[in-house]
């Protein structure tokens, strides 16, 4: 419709308005009232008009993102929903289109804070990475190196898997915990795994025995967070929300220790290569070592300022790394300390956004600086040069969701739990050449993902 003949134009009103004074010579209130009345019918014609309008424009934009979702699937759920659904996006429109693109800028805007510079399309990373088997029905909170070629781990499922990473197979599956798997530890060198849950109990099991526990160490209040085995293979130590950390006989499943320590809230546990000594962390921000000979605290790092997520121990039991809890880059560190000299802060690894859920020193391939590696909430892997901070290497996985724990085989491959896609396999070694496509950011080292299961 042109502006000339829009029947709302205040022109067309009065001259409408004139003609029905004309006919009626009712007088000036005859002319008001008849121009009200005028207005008031062209507006409802306006707005009748207006709706089917944006009705229309309604049907269209849905028709664009339903032909976007079938024809060019994303990795990114901007949309919040389940892989199953995402054939029937939910949009709502508030104002105009203008507006909608404004919404969908915000969303890409924020999804960048997390990807990396020179990172590849994701449609062309996917075309690379290999899908196995899934290992897990579910969200996955914890995964430990079994073999160069094995890993196990625990979900949301309740089962505890063992799969073969390099042939993308499930070998065994262990069923038992009535509610989500928290941990799983194995003794090197052995057929031996051991699980924690939120059903408050620690299974025992073993690959050559069968399906059932063959072991069950009961006796703590809330979920078992901790579990980390003797350097002999005879002792397991367990921590719990409870305050309370345990000590027992692997062989007749029987607490010899229990200590509780008010506010406690045990977030991980860690053996000491060679040594009596166990590493723990809290959610009362702090770090504290204990002997298993007498079960008593002897060092209580300085408490940090958020919550201590994670913690791992160096080979040669010279070095401790924990991650902290966060949220915007406050907090979301790691930090090496020195247990030479208990509670010495030695450097930070900062760059993530979120929570840094895990921490882990990296096996050295007898070359180079040490590294370590870290995983976070904001989906991210970050490699760091252990003495130096300096991040050397870094991969997103955009719709992943939290990446929990990661557990490394060798010095080129780690396997990272996340929340929303599963286990995956990545790969680590020497940055391409300038010019040349690469899976992970400016730097050092090259990480990539090979697999997902």
């Amino acid at each position: 419709m042109s502006v000339r003949n829009d029947p709302t134009r205040p022109e067309a009103i009065h001259s409408s308005a004139v003609r029905v004074t004309s006919a009626s010579n009712g007088g000036r209130a005859s002319v008001r009232e008849a121009a009200e009345e005028e207005l008031h019918r062209r507006s409802r014609a306006h707005m009748h008009l207006h709706t089917h309008t944006t009705a229309g424009l309604v049907r269209v934009v849905r028709t664009v993102q339903l032909r976007a979702c079938r024809n060019k699937p994303s990795r990114l759920n901007l949309w919040n929903e389940t892989p199953q659904a995402s054939h029937r996006p939910r949009l709502v429109v508030t104002g105009s289109l203008a507006d909608m693109g404004k919404l969908q800028s915000k969303f890409r805007r924020r999804s960048d804070l997390y990807k990396t510079t020179g990172q590849k399309d994701d449609c062309a990373l996917d075309s690379q990475v290999v899908q196995y088997e899934a290992a897990h029905q579910g969200s996955i909170n914890t995964v430990v190196s079994l073999s160069p070629e094995a890993c196990v781990s625990g979900g949301s499922d309740q089962a505890v898997v063992v799969y073969d990473w390099t042939q993308g197979r499930m070998c065994q599956s262990f069923q038992g915990h009535t509610r989500e798997v928290t941990k799983v530890v194995c003794y090197p060198g052995s057929m031996w795994i051991f699980s924690a849950s939120r059903d408050k109990a620690v299974f025992m099991w073993d690959l050559n025995q069968g399906y059932e526990p063959i072991q069950e160490f009961c006796g703590h209040e809330l979920v078992v967070n901790g579990l980390a085995v003797s350097p002999d293979g005879r002792k397991l130590c367990s921590g719990s929300r409870d305050n309370w950390m345990c000590l027992w006989d692997i062989e007749s499943a029987k607490c010899e220790q229990r200590h509780n320590i008010s506010r406690n809230l045990v977030t991980h546990v860690c053996w000491v290569p060679g040594s009596s000594s166990i590493a723990q962390t809290s959610e009362d921000k702090t770090i504290r070592i204990w002997d298993s000979r007498a079960w008593q605290v002897t060092n209580t790092f300085p408490a940090k300022q958020y919550i201590q997520t994670h913690c791992d121990v160096s080979l040669n039991g010279n070095y401790l790394v924990s991650s902290s809890n966060g949220f915007g880059g406050q907090g979301c560190e790691a930090t090496l300390w020195d247990l030479r000299q208990p509670g010495c802060k030695v450097v930070e690894y900062r760059g993530h956004l979120q929570t840094t859920a895990c921490s882990v020193f990296l096996p050295s391939d007898g070359g180079g600086s040490p590294l370590v590696a870290t995983s976070s909430h904001d989906s991210s892997v970050k490699i760091w040069d252990q003495n130096t901070a300096a991040c050397v290497g870094t991969l997103t996985l955009d719709g992943a969701g939290p990446l929990v724990c990661l557990a490394p085989s060798d010095p080129f491959n780690l396997i990272c739990a996340s929340f929303n896609s599963g286990l995956h396999h990545l790969q680590l070694g020497q940055s391409s050449p300038k010019g040349q496509s690469s899976a992970a950011s400016a730097g050092a080292l090259d990480l990539r993902l090979l697999a997902r299961f």
